[in-house]
Parts: structure tokens; sequence; C-alpha cells
């Protein structure tokens, strides 16, 4: 269990308690994630903390993404080029098991294996067949089955596949 305050950097002087030791700026981070930073206590249950060039996102227990910080390609996924200082939900995603946040994109896997990305396009990172940032989730095209986890990079994101295969697609500028 930990507690924020809005305001305030968590520390060990801050009033935040915590039953994990965290270093300071992932507590922060885990702050602005919060569905409703200020609120006195959450329970933290298993989830995913990613953070890409500018931008942090968290798959939390209910299967959502929430994401903050630089948004200037659409990499919260909410929709807007706006950038956040408190998290918000990315829009049209549910069911999300596992997501890593690019340099300027990000991407998640649902419980059904399906392998959705949004933000910054022009080297092809989300898979969707073209190079047209989106600022909203959209699904990767032929990868021939479920995905467990993704992996997004500078300009290319990796999925690892069920059958233990790897798929890739974006930037291949060194191989």
């Amino acid at each position: 269990i930990w507690s924020c305050k809005e305001t305030e950097m968590p520390s060990s002087k801050s009033g935040v308690s915590f039953a994990l030791r965290l270093l300071p700026s992932v507590a922060f981070a885990l702050c602005l994630l919060s569905p409703s930073p200020g609120d006195a206590t959450l329970v933290i249950e298993p989830f995913i903390v990613t953070a890409g060039g500018a931008h942090t996102c968290a798959v939390w227990t209910d299967g959502l993404v929430r994401c903050a910080g630089h948004n200037g390609n659409g990499q919260l996924g909410d929709g807007t080029r706006t950038g956040r200082t408190k998290s918000v939900k990315v829009a049209d995603l549910t069911d999300v098991v596992h997501a890593d946040a690019g340099y300027d994109h990000t991407c998640a896997v649902t419980s059904a294996g399906l392998v959705k990305c949004w933000g910054n396009n022009n080297r092809g990172a989300l898979g969707d067949g073209t190079t047209t940032s989106r600022l909203k989730p959209v699904a990767v095209v032929g990868l021939g089955g479920a995905a467990v986890e993704v992996s997004a990079g500078y300009g290319f994101t990796c999925a690892l596949m069920a059958d233990k295969s790897v798929r890739c697609w974006g930037t291949n500028g060194m191989g």
C-alpha cells in the first residue's frame, strides 16, 4: 500500500508509505499514473510500468492502460497531442496484459493476443501497414498468431508470440 500527495514527489519524508521499497522516481511515476492522483491510499496489485522517450505508461489490473508525459505524436493514446502531467486512460483499449513504451510510440498486448499501437508511425512502428501516426490504438496487421509480450524501440516494435517466435516491424536501419 502506498499513498500520494498530488503536489509532492514521494520520499521517505513526504509521508508516503511503501509496502515495497521503490526508487523515489518510480514512486513518483506511479503517483502520476494512478487513476486519481491525490487519492489517500491505493493498493498496488500486479502491473507493468514502462517509460518511453518522454512519456510513461502503466498497465493496471483492471486491464486498462494509463499514460502521462509528452504527447506530441499521440503516444499517450488519448486521441489528442496534448501533453499530460496527470495520467489519462488510453482510448478504446481494454483487457491489456502487457505494454511497452517506445521512444515516441506505445504498444500493448490484449488478453486475446492482439497487439495494438499508437503514436509516431513515420517508420512503420505501429504495424498497421501505413506510416500514418495515430492518436488512438490501431491493430497490428499480419502477425499470424497471438502475441504474449511487446517491446517498442526507436521507430520499431517487436512482439514475442505464443509459439515463442518473434515478429518485428518498423525501421530496419541496422539489420
